[in-house]
């Protein structure tokens, strides 16, 4: 998070995987993953980037967004602190 506000970035909230909602149809899941909250966010054009960890792939396609997840060690990860074992997702 540090490079990110380095480089001109202002967070405005974190999302709560246990309120995450699908975007559209309110009665499906979007992933029950701890990056499902910022997949609904991004679906629903409230964020332009979210990131999130080893999840994210999965419930971005729940929620019919679009995920990248870096091969380990092809991004520079200095400030971004390690939050699952599987890395970082944007």
């Amino acid at each position: 998070m540090a490079t990110l506000k380095a480089l001109g970035a202002v967070p405005f909230c974190i999302t709560d995987p246990h309120r995450a909602l699908h975007p559209e149809k309110k009665d499906r899941t979007p992933g029950g993953s701890s990056s499902s909250g910022e997949a609904s966010l991004a679906a629903l054009g409230g964020s332009p980037l979210g990131v999130g960890g080893g999840g994210m792939l999965e419930t971005a396609s729940f929620c019919g967004v679009s995920a990248l997840k870096p091969t380990a060690g092809r991004i520079f990860q200095r400030g971004v602190r390690k939050r699952t074992g599987s890395g970082v997702s944007f």
